[in-house]
């Protein structure tokens, strides 16, 4: 099964974000909320390579430790 998780963008290139995924660098289609004023340092939930939601970086802190602690 696949979820959706929160990524940090890193860049913005077009369309397309370079992020933080765990700390793998990876890319994520952005064109959906490029109109939400998408910067370095915001948080993304994606999944797969598609961005669905920009997301406050407290609730994308909460997620990833969840996961963390849950995946250990």
């Amino acid at each position: 099964m696949c979820l959706a998780k929160p990524v940090k963008v890193l860049n913005l290139h077009e369309d397309w974000a370079e992020v933080d995924d765990d700390g793998r660098v990876s890319r994520a289609w952005c064109a959906l909320v490029t109109e939400k004023g998408l910067r370095a340092g915001d948080y993304l939930l994606v999944h797969g390579d598609l961005a669905i939601h920009k997301i406050p970086e407290d609730e994308a802190l909460k997620i990833i430790a969840m996961v963390h602690t849950h995946s250990s």
